[in-house]
């Protein structure tokens, strides 16, 4: 098998991305204007998680799957969006 035909047995768009995750799940995503707003937002759309954990920084937007009740926000720079989620409840930590 040659690199790209291995590269297009697994790469998933995101429908296909969000079927894999668990609702119990910890993801990583960039920092500020590199953050998948996409995948942030769909991940809003669903509302079985039980302990969805997301490592992140310096958020670029409030998404709504940040003040869901089961999803823990870890940031690498808490900055004023992470204050907003802080204020309005979200479970939001700083991790330096």
């Amino acid at each position: 098998m040659n690199i790209q035909s291995l590269y297009n047995s697994k790469k998933k768009n995101l429908e296909e991305f969000l079927k894999l995750l668990n609702p119990s799940e910890k993801i990583s995503t960039s920092i500020a204007g590199g953050q998948p707003r996409t995948l942030l937002n769909a991940l809003s759309e669903r509302q079985d998680w039980t302990d969805l954990q997301i490592f992140t920084g310096l958020c670029a937007f409030p998404y709504p799957i940040f003040i869901h009740p089961k999803v823990r926000v870890i940031s690498g720079y808490y900055g004023p969006i992470e204050r907003q989620l802080n204020e309005m409840g979200a479970n939001v930590s700083y991790l330096p």
